[in-house]
């Protein structure tokens, strides 16, 4: 694939900064047209290049990290079964100590059964060690491709609303529709 050139990677820069912003927001922050940056968008997702996921926030939910020894020659396939567990945050195929590292994103009461029945039928692990998530310094939304000026972050970002005191209990579950809309905007983060 070529390189991103300028006005892609800015356009791929400002869904990192607000992946729900207009195309219409968008071009007035980048001083493009509106047509321009929805061209450019639709052209980078349908080459697969560019995808608008919606995330979980973990400090509400929970996260562990988990380090996995795999049995020689069964890596790939153990990160790839990893990869299709809707819980799994990131996939990492390592070396050392560790074979796989990943990221789980799960309320306390299921990680149990994930990590004492889910994870030890994959085929191929043979042992895992878990580690809660105590503090974040720095979550993957916060990362971003510095292309932007500070005034076009600034343009981008969303001034939200405090959320409603039910949504910040940590651990709570979700409700049946939260899931559902969770499951929308985590595949297409652009969803309506």
């Amino acid at each position: 694939m070529q390189p991103l050139d300028g006005a892609d990677l800015r356009v791929v820069a400002a869904l990192q900064v607000n992946g729900r912003a207009t195309w219409d927001r968008i071009g007035r922050v980048l001083d493009e047209s509106t047509r321009n940056v929805a061209r450019r968008a639709t052209r980078l997702t349908e080459a697969g290049v560019l995808s608008v996921v919606g995330v979980v926030d973990d400090r509400r939910v929970g996260s562990a990290m988990l380090r996995l020894r795999c049995r020689p020659g069964s890596v790939i396939d153990v990160g790839a079964a990893l990869s299709e567990l809707p819980q799994t945050r990131f996939v990492s195929l390592v070396s050392g100590s560790a074979d796989c590292t990943a990221e789980l994103c799960v309320a306390d009461d299921a990680l149990v059964d994930l990590i004492f029945r889910e994870i030890p039928s994959i085929d191929g692990v043979v042992e895992s060690t878990t580690y809660p998530a105590l503090r974040y310094f720095k979550t993957p939304q916060e990362w971003h491709v510095d292309v932007l000026t500070p005034q076009e972050v600034e343009g981008l970002l969303e001034q939200w609303t405090p959320l409603p005191e039910r949504f910040q209990r940590a651990g709570e579950t979700p409700s049946a529709e939260d899931e559902r809309i969770i499951a929308a905007v985590a595949a297409d983060g652009r969803a309506t």
